[in-house]
Formats: C-alpha cells, structure tokens, sequence
C-alpha cells in the first residue's frame, strides 16, 4: 500500500514471447520463457490452481526464482505445436490473472476489510 492507503498497481504476469529459448534434447525440445510482471506467492499460487482445472495446463512448470515457465514439445509435434503451447500458456495465464484480480480486488471479503480500514 502507498503512503494515502491506496493499493499500488501491478503488473500482472504475462509471457514475453520474444524470450522463448528452446534447448534440443533427442526426440525433444524444452523450452522456456520468461513472464513480465510481478510473480509472488499469492499470485502463484492463483496460477497453480487455474493450472489444476484443466489436463492441458499440465506440462507448464513455473519457476518463481526466474520468473520463467517451462514446458517440453516432441521434435516431431513441429512448431506448430509449440504456437498452440504458447496460446495455451496465454490462456491459463489469463486464468490465473483474473483469479488473482478477483482475490485482490472483486471478493467480498476483501472489499470489505477495506471498506472498514477506509481503502476502498
């Protein structure tokens, strides 16, 4: 919070896709990209559980220490393959943003206690 009590802004994670680096391992290929934005452990833990409700989600792994995401293609998937990775990777960051947002900001509860402390 500033000084007048009002909560500083943020900005929410989001892939820079101009980092994407892929390393070549025999028949696979494990890439990396780094998030812009701020990652701490509500935020992540908002990404781990848009992450749980859906199986396509499952071969991202978020690294807090770098602020990077990881996820390994097969050679034989093609680029192609690692665009739609990356519109899914936008998609559940997407999820976990709105997730994080309503904590912040839209829950009852939240609003609230800020209504009480004289934030809101």
């Amino acid at each position: 919070m500033t000084m007048n009590g009002a909560l500083e802004s943020r900005q929410l994670p989001e892939a820079d896709h101009a980092s994407l680096r892929g390393d070549h391992a025999g028949t696979e290929s494990r890439y990396t990209i780094a998030l812009k934005g701020s990652v701490d452990d509500r935020w992540a833990e908002a990404f781990r559980l848009s992450q749980a409700e859906s199986k396509s989600y499952q071969r991202f792994r978020l690294n807090r220490a770098t602020a990077t995401i990881g996820f390994t293609c097969r050679e034989v998937d093609g680029a192609v393959h690692v665009l739609d990775m990356l519109e899914s990777l936008d998609q559940l960051l997407k999820e976990a943003n709105e997730r994080f947002d309503f904590w912040s900001n839209q829950n009852p509860a939240v609003a609230a206690a800020r209504q009480l402390r004289g934030i809101a």
